[in-house]
């Protein structure tokens, strides 16, 4: 451990603790990141990320999902599976569409 903890407060009001050379680094954004944005710049409001930079530079980023929606717990359940078997972003906001749908929701 080094001496750059991070201290992040997520959406549900948990603190989250987290050794910042624990992090995973990717460059650009990683697959789970461009379905959220997919799906933030779809309008659906369940899905949010909060950034920071950190003081090495780096950006941190935090995937928060609220469970009440159908996009929060599509994300969420996503979030759980190999990032290489995740289906295209695009994918993921009809998805979303259909459940609303099928719901009888509008968004």
């Amino acid at each position: 451990m080094n001496n750059s903890l991070l201290f992040y407060l997520n959406r549900s009001n948990s603190v989250q603790v987290v050794d910042s050379e624990s992090l995973p680094h990717t460059e650009g954004l990683s697959p789970i990141m461009l379905i959220a944005v997919a799906v933030i710049n779809a309008g659906y409001r369940g899905v949010i990320v909060d950034e920071q930079r950190m003081a090495n530079g780096r950006i941190f980023q935090a995937l928060n999902t609220n469970m009440v929606t159908h996009e929060g717990r599509i994300v969420a359940d996503l979030c759980k599976l190999d990032p290489s078997s995740l289906p295209p972003p695009q994918a993921v906001v009809e998805m979303i569409r259909k459940a609303y749908l099928n719901s009888n929701g509008a968004v």
